[in-house]
């Protein structure tokens, strides 16, 4: 029988009522926790183009490779300035390529990012899948998204992982397998174009960050094995 539960987040408390129970957060990689001691500066879209980083996961999602070069249709259409990084997995490669070619975008698809840290430093806005490593870095990273949750995940848990994020944090939330392209576009362009939009959105992100989780963590285990 547990002494403890050890939560990555306080939404999971009611998993385990009446128990002893801590929220440690979801523990991240540390050249990741680097970025939450970094001031992150609005894209100014009159100089230089935003850059949108678009994840599915490591092996690309379905809905995202399909319904992104649309959106990123329309953000052209409304005259944004920016350019794409797309992780899109192996199989969809080259039709994401010719999806976006088609709308006249600029964007960079790939199979894999191998260096997220890098990636992270250069966006400006992320469309990413819900999984809770990611919102855990989309918090301590601070960088304004996107989610568009993995419907084929075990029990839809990406769509809970996604809804109860955005009750706290400012993101734009796909609710539906069908996206609403317009709407959706005018949510990115009023962030991406407005600085204090865009830094009010990266704040209420931080307010998900567990930064410290790893050592929390390990502390929380310290005190039950020192208990005993």
């Amino acid at each position: 029988v547990a002494d403890c539960f050890l939560l990555a987040a306080v939404e999971a408390r009611s998993a385990v009522p009446g128990r002893l129970v801590t929220v440690v957060g979801q523990p991240v990689r540390a050249h990741f926790v680097e970025f939450y001691t970094r001031e992150r500066a609005p894209p100014d879209t009159r100089t230089h183009p935003a850059q949108i980083l678009v994840m599915g996961g490591s092996l690309g999602s379905d809905e995202i490779n399909r319904q992104m070069p649309l959106l990123a249709g329309a953000l052209r259409t409304a005259s944004l300035n920016f350019t794409v990084l797309h992780q899109a997995g192996a199989r969809d490669l080259e039709c994401v390529r010719l999806a976006y070619r088609a709308k006249g975008v600029t964007a960079e698809v790939v199979t894999y990012i191998e260096d997220m840290s890098a990636a992270y430093a250069k966006a400006d806005f992320v469309v990413t899948a819900a999984g809770a490593n990611t919102l855990a870095e989309l918090a301590v990273v601070g960088v304004p998204a996107m989610l568009v949750p993995l419907r084929s995940a075990v029990d839809d848990h990406q769509t809970e992982n996604a809804l109860a994020f955005a009750r706290q944090a400012s993101v734009v939330l796909v609710s539906g397998e069908v996206w609403e392209i317009n709407q959706l576009g005018a949510e990115i362009c009023a962030l991406l174009t407005n600085a204090g939009k865009w830094q009010a959105a990266a704040q209420s992100l931080r307010t998900r960050a567990k930064p410290h989780a790893v050592e929390d963590f390990l502390d929380e285990c310290g005190k039950v094995i020192s208990s005993a």
